[in-house]
């Protein structure tokens, strides 16, 4: 007869085995410059050793349960996961996603104009950023009612249309 070993978990000790991952890194969704942090737990056997991964390849240095990224710039934006390995196995995490949130930004402001009065006077400005942007031009320090468009035409400019114009472009996360 073949013999048959069975093992048997005491209430109170931990379960041998393999790594298991007991909660995965969750989603991010962070302002450019600001702080990610991916965390795992894992069942299994321990020691255990950790190795994070971006976009599938391996970060230099992160080997521990905790991933925290400072100062996030736009190119750290893809998928982490982490592989945890024992002395039986390894397992890896589903991938987590970082969205990095951007700011607006002037990529064009606006230009001086002259204009004979009476002619039409166009104010453009373009920006960049986490989009929905919003405008708001501003004359001489005052908002301008409806002006809310990258665009601003003042189709028959006067005299009194003379001063400084200004733009005012945000979005859920700032403004410039």
């Amino acid at each position: 007869d073949g013999e048959i070993d069975f093992l048997f978990q005491n209430p109170g000790q931990p379960v041998i085995g393999v790594p298991t991952i007991a909660t995965p890194p969750q989603n991010a969704t962070v302002v450019l410059g600001g702080t990610a942090t991916f965390t795992v737990t894992n069942g299994g056997t321990a020691p255990f050793t950790y190795q994070w991964r971006f976009n599938g390849a391996n970060i230099n240095g992160a080997t521990s349960p905790t991933l925290t990224l400072n100062n996030i710039q736009t190119n750290q934006a893809g998928l982490y996961s982490v592989r945890v390995d024992n002395a039986l196995g390894f397992a890896t995490s589903p991938n987590a996603t970082l969205t990095v949130l951007i700011p607006p930004f002037i990529t064009a402001p606006p230009t001086n104009l002259t204009v004979l009065a009476g002619s039409a006077a166009t104010f453009s400005v373009a920006a960049g950023g986490t989009p929905p942007l919003a405008y708001q031009w501003r004359f001489n320090g005052t908002a301008l009612l409806g002006a809310t468009s990258p665009l601003l035409l003042i189709p028959n400019a006067q005299f009194i249309n003379a001063g400084s114009y200004s733009v005012i472009v945000g979005n859920p996360y700032g403004t410039v």
